[in-house]
Protein backbone atom coordinates (compact mmCIF):
# COMPACT_ATOMS: atom_id res chain seq x y z
CA UNK A 1 0.00 0.00 0.00
CA UNK A 2 1.20 3.47 -0.57
CA UNK A 3 1.07 5.55 2.69
CA UNK A 4 3.23 8.35 1.16
CA UNK A 5 4.51 9.92 -1.86
CA UNK A 6 8.05 11.08 -1.55
CA UNK A 7 8.58 15.08 -2.71
CA UNK A 8 12.01 15.46 -0.89
CA UNK A 9 15.20 15.92 -3.20
CA UNK A 10 17.31 12.99 -2.01
CA UNK A 11 16.30 9.44 -3.26
CA UNK A 12 16.65 6.84 -0.97
CA UNK A 13 15.75 2.77 -1.55
CA UNK A 14 12.55 1.86 -2.12
CA UNK A 15 11.11 5.64 -1.95
CA UNK A 16 7.60 5.98 -3.46
CA UNK A 17 7.40 8.64 -5.77
CA UNK A 18 4.85 9.81 -8.44
CA UNK A 19 6.49 10.68 -12.15
CA UNK A 20 6.05 12.11 -15.09
CA UNK A 21 7.55 8.92 -17.44
CA UNK A 22 9.36 10.65 -20.38
CA UNK A 23 10.77 9.01 -23.38
CA UNK A 24 11.93 5.81 -24.13
CA UNK A 25 15.83 4.54 -23.14
CA UNK A 26 17.89 1.72 -23.82
CA UNK A 27 17.49 -1.37 -21.62
CA UNK A 28 13.59 -1.13 -21.14
CA UNK A 29 13.65 1.78 -19.65
CA UNK A 30 11.84 5.02 -20.17
CA UNK A 31 13.63 8.57 -18.42
CA UNK A 32 12.20 10.56 -15.54
CA UNK A 33 13.12 13.37 -13.46
CA UNK A 34 12.59 13.76 -9.79
CA UNK A 35 14.32 17.27 -8.18
CA UNK A 36 16.81 17.52 -11.29
CA UNK A 37 17.92 13.76 -11.22
CA UNK A 38 17.34 11.20 -13.85
CA UNK A 39 15.50 8.24 -12.65
CA UNK A 40 15.38 5.23 -15.28
CA UNK A 41 11.98 3.47 -14.79
CA UNK A 42 10.63 -0.04 -16.28
CA UNK A 43 6.95 -1.31 -16.74
CA UNK A 44 5.99 2.30 -17.59
CA UNK A 45 5.74 3.94 -21.17
CA UNK A 46 5.48 7.59 -22.24
CA UNK A 47 3.13 10.52 -21.25
CA UNK A 48 2.27 7.88 -18.33
CA UNK A 49 2.54 9.41 -15.30
CA UNK A 50 3.34 6.77 -12.59
CA UNK A 51 3.69 5.28 -9.10
CA UNK A 52 7.11 4.19 -9.27
CA UNK A 53 9.24 2.36 -6.47
CA UNK A 54 12.74 3.50 -6.27
CA UNK A 55 14.69 -0.13 -6.60
CA UNK A 56 18.77 1.17 -7.29
CA UNK A 57 20.15 4.40 -6.75
CA UNK A 58 23.53 5.79 -8.16
CA UNK A 59 25.82 8.53 -7.94
CA UNK A 60 24.07 10.19 -10.94
CA UNK A 61 20.76 8.23 -11.52
CA UNK A 62 18.28 6.35 -10.05
CA UNK A 63 16.38 3.18 -11.06
CA UNK A 64 12.60 2.04 -10.26
CA UNK A 65 9.31 0.32 -11.41
CA UNK A 66 6.76 1.85 -12.38
CA UNK A 67 4.17 0.27 -9.54
CA UNK A 68 0.79 1.64 -10.21
CA UNK A 69 -0.15 3.60 -13.13
CA UNK A 70 -2.35 6.75 -12.43
CA UNK A 71 -2.41 7.87 -16.01
CA UNK A 72 -2.08 5.18 -18.41
CA UNK A 73 -1.14 5.34 -22.03
CA UNK A 74 -3.01 4.02 -25.06
CA UNK A 75 -0.26 2.03 -26.22
CA UNK A 76 -0.97 -0.22 -22.98
CA UNK A 77 -1.81 -3.63 -22.92
CA UNK A 78 -2.13 -6.56 -20.62
CA UNK A 79 1.10 -8.25 -20.09
CA UNK A 80 0.52 -11.99 -21.63
CA UNK A 81 3.32 -13.46 -19.47
CA UNK A 82 2.34 -13.74 -15.39
CA UNK A 83 5.83 -13.14 -14.46
CA UNK A 84 5.97 -9.81 -16.79
CA UNK A 85 5.07 -7.12 -13.34
CA UNK A 86 7.50 -5.55 -11.04
CA UNK A 87 9.54 -7.29 -8.85
CA UNK A 88 9.27 -10.30 -10.84
CA UNK A 89 11.33 -11.45 -14.19
CA UNK A 90 13.17 -8.86 -15.70
CA UNK A 91 13.53 -10.75 -19.21
CA UNK A 92 10.05 -9.24 -20.58
CA UNK A 93 10.64 -5.83 -21.06
CA UNK A 94 8.01 -4.04 -23.19
CA UNK A 95 4.93 -6.98 -22.77
CA UNK A 96 2.65 -3.98 -20.89
CA UNK A 97 2.76 -1.84 -24.78
CA UNK A 98 1.67 -3.26 -27.91
CA UNK A 99 3.70 -4.88 -30.07
CA UNK A 100 3.10 -2.00 -33.08
CA UNK A 101 4.42 0.61 -30.37
CA UNK A 102 6.87 -1.77 -29.08
CA UNK A 103 8.14 -1.25 -32.52
CA UNK A 104 8.68 1.94 -32.69
CA UNK A 105 10.27 2.33 -29.25
CA UNK A 106 12.77 -0.20 -30.42
CA UNK A 107 13.49 2.16 -33.48
CA UNK A 108 13.89 5.05 -31.23
CA UNK A 109 16.55 3.04 -29.17
CA UNK A 110 18.65 1.93 -32.04
CA UNK A 111 18.34 5.61 -33.69
CA UNK A 112 19.56 7.38 -30.27
CA UNK A 113 22.41 5.06 -29.40
CA UNK A 114 24.10 5.64 -32.73
CA UNK A 115 23.46 9.50 -32.70
CA UNK A 116 24.44 9.49 -28.72
CA UNK A 117 27.47 7.33 -29.36
CA UNK A 118 28.73 7.53 -32.72
CA UNK A 119 27.06 10.67 -33.41
CA UNK A 120 25.82 8.84 -36.63
CA UNK A 121 22.17 9.35 -37.93
CA UNK A 122 20.13 6.29 -39.24
CA UNK A 123 17.00 5.46 -40.19
CA UNK A 124 16.56 1.45 -39.54
CA UNK A 125 13.56 -0.46 -40.55
CA UNK A 126 12.24 -2.52 -37.96
CA UNK A 127 10.43 -5.32 -38.98
CA UNK A 128 7.98 -7.67 -36.45
CA UNK A 129 9.74 -11.55 -36.85
CA UNK A 130 5.65 -12.47 -37.66
CA UNK A 131 4.79 -13.44 -34.24
CA UNK A 132 1.38 -11.21 -33.57
CA UNK A 133 1.64 -11.97 -30.01
CA UNK A 134 5.39 -11.14 -29.64
CA UNK A 135 6.39 -14.19 -27.40
CA UNK A 136 8.61 -17.41 -28.01
CA UNK A 137 11.12 -15.95 -29.91
CA UNK A 138 14.01 -13.65 -29.60
CA UNK A 139 16.74 -11.65 -31.56
CA UNK A 140 20.42 -11.13 -30.28
CA UNK A 141 23.51 -10.68 -32.70
CA UNK A 142 27.22 -10.74 -31.91
CA UNK A 143 29.88 -9.04 -34.30
CA UNK A 144 32.99 -9.23 -34.69
CA UNK A 145 35.57 -6.51 -36.21
CA UNK A 146 38.80 -7.34 -37.40
CA UNK A 147 41.27 -5.37 -39.63
CA UNK A 148 39.74 -6.43 -42.80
Amino acid sequence: MINKILDEPKLKLNDIIKLSIGPVAHGGHFISRHNGQVIFVRHAITDEIAIVKITSIGSKIAFGDAIKILKPSKDRVIAPCKYSFPGLCGGCDFQHISIATQLKLKKLVVEEQFKRIADIKINPEILNAGIVSGLHWRTHLDFAISKN
